[in-house]
């Protein structure tokens, strides 16, 4: 082995540890740049959602006949129970409550994101299948009484009967 060929053999082993390293640090920096670009993307579209539910809730109004309505959202959510006829709805005077009229007593429509003791049907998104429900309601029960003010919930319960008898 002559001196040429130790060098040729070190030139070799230093150009492909140079190319190994430039390999290297270019995956690093596309790395870098896709993880920022994700990231950027990811960010239009939260916003863009934001900005399309902000638009879509602007045009939502409260039902011209709230009976049929809640009669509508009770027989997706409550699938286990018998059928049960709304005869009315009626705001409780002061409160973000109604009193619902059945043919099996009088219910009360109480909104609560998160109740100590859930009790009663939920009415939400989940359990509707409509994703606005929640907001109805708010808008509907704020319709009927203009001064009351009704935060913001993502569930309303139906409580029956019989919850305030328990101190439900």
């Amino acid at each position: 082995m002559t001196e040429g060929d130790l060098m040729l053999g070190a030139m070799l082993v230093l150009g492909f540890a140079l190319l190994g390293l430039a390999i290297t640090w270019g995956w690093a920096r596309n790395a870098a740049e896709t993880r920022r670009i994700r990231e950027a993307v990811e960010e239009w579209v939260l916003q863009d959602l934001a900005m399309r539910r902000e638009q879509e809730a602007r045009t939502l109004q409260p039902p011209a006949d709230l009976s049929a309505y809640l009669a509508d959202l009770w027989s997706r959510a409550g699938k286990d129970l018998a059928p049960i006829r709304v005869l009315g709805v009626e705001p409780e005077p002061g409160t973000p409550a109604f009193r619902v009229l059945t043919d099996r007593g009088i219910w009360r429509l109480v909104p609560h994101s998160l109740p100590r003791r859930p009790h009663g049907i939920p009415l939400d998104a989940l359990t509707t299948g409509d994703r606005w429900a929640a907001e109805i309601l708010r808008q509907a029960r704020m319709a009927l009484e203009p001064g009351l003010t009704v935060p913001p919930v993502e569930r309303w319960w139906l409580q029956p009967p019989e919850a305030r008898r328990w101190g439900r």
